[in-house]
């Protein structure tokens, strides 16, 4: 089975190799063998294609423990690790942080108490979100404002009624208004219904 290293930078303009000394002169340390990099230039906010391909050889029991520098280059959020780290454990492959000090192995209760604290803090930051999302919708409920996106203007809404009696097909008008397909779907449904 392989022990896989997983270095990440945002852009083309950083390099890998802080990360690469790290982990891999932590693998020479511990003796493991087998040992693959997966590099990967990416943000954290978006897609990473070497991290799902990695997380696919995992669940293909592949891979036995996974090596990174530092958490924050493998997730995005405390609810992104929590995630992995589920994902992870399920199919019994190891995360070590070597930056962090912490481990998910089973032998290791500061890595217990670590994710366990990350998982609560993952859990208030949740709450807080929450609350502030109500708080911003009461408030602007409070000016007279109702969230969601705003309606079609009138003069639209009457034009897709215009050229939904004249027999277009629904793609066509979405493209004559420059709306969405749904919104004339909408406009008609509505239009039926009354």
């Amino acid at each position: 089975m392989i022990t896989a290293c997983y270095e990440r930078v945002s852009t083309n303009n950083q390099t890998h190799n802080s990360q690469d000394k790290v982990v891999t002169d932590y693998c020479s340390r511990n003796r493991f063998e087998n040992v693959r990099v997966f590099r990967e230039v990416a943000s954290g906010a978006k897609s990473r294609p070497v991290l799902d391909k990695l997380l696919d050889l995992v669940r293909e029991k592949k891979i036995r423990r996974i090596v990174i520098f530092k958490f924050d280059r493998l997730a995005r959020s405390t609810h992104d690790l929590l995630n992995i780290v589920s994902l992870l454990k399920h199919h019994d492959c190891e995360l070590i942080s070597v930056n962090d000090g912490v481990t998910t192995s089973t032998e290791s209760p500061m890595g217990r108490l670590y994710l366990n604290l990350m998982a609560s803090f993952s859990e208030f930051e949740r709450s807080v979100l929450v609350q502030r999302v109500r708080a911003g919708l009461a408030a602007a409920r409070a000016k007279g404002r109702i969230g969601g996106r705003p309606g079609l203007p009138q003069e639209t809404k009457d034009q897709i009624l215009h050229l939904l009696s004249q027999g277009l097909h629904p793609r066509n008008i979405a493209s004559e208004c420059r709306t969405s397909i749904a919104s004339v779907y909408k406009q008609r449904k509505l239009a039926l219904v009354s």
